[in-house]
């Protein structure tokens, strides 16, 4: 209860004469309706005074949803009294008239549901109208998520299931917004090709289920290594930003396996066996035979 005090006179006698009764009703906005996890809210609540009698103060109450942080508000008369909790003195307010505050907080991180905010009006004198004491308004979470799936195509294209040394992979990445607003850009990283180029779009961008596809900037370049290990294997991930410039968690990574040729032997072993004897005629019963191994890598027989 807020108290104002009477000014002196001589008549008083003591008794309580109180005014004609109110109707003071709240409302409140949030702005952004939208907001990226961690970005700021602004609610704006108005009380007014419907009459008939003029309101000598009143309190507005701010219970602010769990989660919410670095809850301020400059407004007169207002004290953020916990984490979670504003309290508005209200000075007298004539029928007929109104006020405005605003409190600020920033939005939780992560934040994907949404946030209800409810806010109350207690007058001092009798309200005829408790209807419209309390009102709320509710902020959503904009959902900033990509997914990829990467793609390898070999040149020529008949080495597509069995790559050679000499042959080129080009990389391609589908990216899809997977959120519930637009992505103004998107990026790959792919540490093992390098860089990749993503297309550059007209606002608003890249609209919540829509794909874009990016390119590897430099095709790989199937080498002997590639051919020995049997396989080219690589893997990449995505991020997406909106217009705020929030980006997005990493997406899941997307890998691709491009078969190669099978690998010709490295290594050649030649037996080699002499008899004892040394001459061109068949073994005989206690004839010593020697065997010896001559070994030859494959670029000394080419």
């Amino acid at each position: 209860m807020i108290s104002q005090a009477g000014p002196g006179s001589s008549n008083n006698d003591g008794t309580n004469a109180p005014g004609l009764n109110t109707d003071l009703a709240v409302t409140k906005t949030a702005s952004p309706a939208m907001v990226d996890p961690g970005g700021k809210i602004t609610y704006t609540l108005t009380v007014t005074n419907n009459g008939p009698g003029n309101s000598s103060g009143y309190v507005l109450s701010d219970a602010l949803p769990s989660g919410l942080t670095s809850a301020a508000t400059t407004s007169t008369g207002c004290t953020v009294t916990s984490a979670t909790a504003v309290v508005c003195a209200g000075a007298p307010l004539a029928a007929g008239a109104s006020v405005t505050d605003t409190i600020t907080a920033n939005a939780p991180n992560p934040f994907t549901g949404s946030l209800t905010d409810t806010a109350t009006v207690t007058a001092n004198e009798s309200d005829t109208n408790a209807s419209n004491n309390s009102a709320s308004a509710t902020v959503g979470a904009n959902i900033v998520k990509v997914s990829l799936v990467k793609s390898a195509v070999v040149a020529p294209a008949s080495d597509q299931n069995a790559a050679q040394v000499g042959d080129t992979i080009t990389y391609s990445y589908n990216v899809t917004n997977t959120g519930n607003v637009p992505l103004t850009s998107v990026a790959v990283s792919d540490p093992t090709v390098g860089s990749v180029a993503c297309p550059t779009r007209a606002p608003p961008g890249l609209a919540p289920g829509a794909t874009e596809t990016c390119t590897a900037r430099t095709p790989h370049l199937v080498k002997q290594t590639d051919v020995d290990a049997g396989a080219v294997m690589d893997s990449a991930t995505a991020t997406g930003t909106d217009a705020t410039g929030f980006a997005s968690p990493t997406s899941a990574p997307s890998s691709t396996r491009a078969p190669t040729v099978a690998a010709a032997p490295s290594l050649l072993v030649q037996k080699i066996e002499s008899a004892s004897l040394r001459d061109s005629a068949p073994v005989q019963a206690g004839e010593t035979i020697q065997y010896s191994y001559v070994t030859r890598t494959r670029a000394t027989l080419i």
